[in-house]
């Protein structure tokens, strides 16, 4: 009796480690090898994020300049002129307030109406710019110092709408344009960090099928300067 309790025991403790090797076993191929449902069905929604960033996006340059008391004490003008030292697009600019101001720029120079001492200054082909004519005070170098430079990525707040037009109007050429994977379906809504929701271009999406979604941070920059931090869902299906 004692021997078949051994056999018995050996038997089944056997049993146990067998299954545990073979479950680790199928892990390790799940991690090894994923199944290619799954690295297929992210191939839409990559193409659809590369391809809306890419129409939607635009460079932005940021930079600030203070100006010293002497040279705004003499400046008798409602405007002065500076050359920041690169070539600039059209521009916007805020005073020392946050409040926009006139301003605008021939690709060297930059007219700004005002006299206060500390301005910031973005420049991007999406602005419109608030014209004037003043027969500005030439600042010299030596009047005004330039802050750090900053260039980054934006989106495009015309062409956002312009690609919401699209997408309603003209769907399936944007998808065969965007290049997207055969039988793929994609959609994206903006909404404010608050909820808001900013703009929404989505179709109706089958209701057992599987529907792929990516949360993306952007900011958008509008032709009147505003700036402002969203949040972007685009969806496949």
């Amino acid at each position: 009796m004692k021997k078949r309790t051994i056999k018995k025991g050996a038997s089944n403790l056997e049993i146990i480690l067998s299954f545990v090797i073979f479950v680790g076993f199928i892990f390790f191929l799940f991690l090894a090898f994923p199944l290619n449902r799954t690295q297929t069905s992210t191939v839409g929604l990559d193409s659809a994020e590369r391809a809306i960033m890419n129409f939607t996006n635009i460079d932005l340059v940021y930079f600030s300049a203070v100006f010293s008391d002497e040279s705004m004490a003499q400046n008798e003008k409602t405007c002065f002129s500076f050359q920041p030292g690169r070539i600039l697009d059209k521009v916007i600019a805020l005073d020392e307030n946050d409040n926009r101001v006139n301003a605008m720029s021939d690709g060297e120079s930059i007219n700004v109406e005002g006299n206060g001492r500390f301005f910031q200054f973005y420049s991007s082909n999406e602005f419109v710019e608030n014209s004037f004519n003043e027969d500005c005070t030439q600042m010299n170098s030596s009047d005004y110092g330039i802050g750090l430079v900053r260039e980054y990525s934006v989106l495009s707040g015309s062409r956002i709408e312009l690609l919401k037009g699209m997408y309603d109007k003209d769907y399936l050429n944007l998808v065969i344009n965007f290049s997207l994977p055969s039988k793929s379906n994609f959609g994206f809504t903006l909404r404010e960090i608050n909820g808001t929701e900013i703009m929404n271009a989505t179709r109706k999406k089958p209701v057992r099928g599987n529907v792929l979604a990516r949360d993306l941070p952007v900011q958008i920059v509008y032709s009147d300067g505003e700036l402002k931090y969203a949040m972007m869902r685009i969806e496949t299906w």
